[in-house]
């Protein structure tokens, strides 16, 4: 039952006290003008629900959802219905929930104010369908109901009793199962929307996920220790990039190798196991994701794979997690291909270029 230590250090945010109005009320026979032997019985379906009010009207309230949920998932990651985060984390978060709390019940209160007349407006806007959407619309007092802003802190303990903590320890085994995924996505959809085909240059906004996903990373470390070396490695990459002006450069190459390496699962779970099993140092895979790994013989380049043909980053990402090198990086790479016989005297290659050698069953 050691894994359950785990939950000594850690808080669960739980935001079962937020909850929203959908902006729908159920379908009856009655709003269709039917009878009761024309509708199957519920056992067999139902009318299902109608919209009362533009889904517009909604979304200030929904966002703020959406924020308090991203603020418990910047530093923490789902368990138990909530969100498990690091003790030394939970102050901040807990900070911005408040805010958030307060905003959002701002946000209600100017919404209860004219969500009548929102909602009249709305059946205004569909007057061949307003006698089926007046019906059973619900009462402002109702909606209001419906609607609140909240949170809860939770510590969470080990059973004494041991039948009850073995049926906790596979939420605790699944904890670091959903980290990783949670990290991969995040990091999966960074690469999808921000490192389109050519992009050469980014903004500190842009960097911003990938710096807050390292911060992740090592506040909760401690779930699984294979977390470790992988933390240190993203800190270490990001300090090559600038904290202030454009990322750019080398250092835009950096954030887009480090940001394909979270976006793999496979390729981040090998690392991160390779790392913690000794297979694998954090200077090798540093090195190798900021370009500053060293041939093995001077005469022997890693950038080259034949005598014509330069090597790219496919070669250091085989999967199609690869990111997309600027052209203009690529033609470099190929004039250094042509060139180098002359400026060092060595032959081209007429074989693929022999590799540092890198601990299995990485190929960096």
């Amino acid at each position: 039952m050691s894994k359950l230590n785990i939950l000594r250090n850690v808080v669960v945010i739980s935001l079962s006290d937020t909850s929203l109005w959908t902006g729908r009320a159920k379908m009856t026979a009655e709003d269709l003008g039917l009878s009761d032997e024309q509708v199957p019985p519920d056992a067999i379906a139902s009318l299902g629900s109608k919209r009362v009010i533009d889904g517009d009207a909604l979304k200030p309230l929904n966002k703020i959802r959406y924020l308090m949920r991203r603020a418990c998932l910047e530093v923490g990651t789902r368990f138990l219905g909530g969100f498990a985060v690091a003790i030394e984390e939970a102050e901040s978060l807990v900070t911005k929930l408040n805010k958030l709390v307060e905003q959002g019940e701002a946000i209600k209160k100017s919404f209860l104010a004219t969500v009548d007349n929102k909602i009249d407006a709305w059946h205004e806007s569909n007057p061949k369908w307003k006698h089926i959407m007046s019906a059973g619309t619900p009462e402002r007092d109702s909606i209001g109901k419906k609607i609140s802003f909240g949170y809860h802190a939770i510590m969470v303990q080990t059973p004494e009793n041991d039948t009850v903590a073995r049926s906790l320890l596979g939420a605790v085994d699944m904890m670091g199962n959903n980290l990783i995924d949670e990290i991969v996505s995040e990091a999966r959809a960074f690469v999808q929307r921000s490192l389109v085909d050519g992009r050469e240059q980014g903004s500190q906004k842009t960097v911003g996920p990938i710096r807050r996903l390292g911060n992740k990373i090592h506040a909760l470390r401690f779930i699984d220790p294979a977390l470790g070396a992988m933390a240190e490695v993203v800190k270490r990459v990001l300090q090559t990039i600038p904290e202030t002006g454009k990322i750019e450069a080398e250092s835009f190459l950096n954030m887009t190798r480090v940001a394909n390496l979270l976006a793999s699962r496979a390729r981040f779970s090998e690392t991160s196991l390779a790392l913690h099993e000794g297979r694998l140092t954090v200077d090798q895979v540093v090195n190798a994701l900021t370009c500053e790994t060293k041939p093995v013989k001077s005469e022997t380049l890693p950038l080259e794979k034949t005598s014509e043909t330069a090597m790219n980053v496919q070669h250091i990402f085989p999967d199609d997690s690869a990111p997309q090198i600027p052209e203009k990086d690529a033609d470099v790479l190929k004039v250094i291909a042509q060139i180098r016989p002359d400026v060092t005297g060595v032959k081209p290659q007429t074989k693929p270029a022999q590799r540092p050698t890198v601990a299995e069953p990485l190929d960096f």
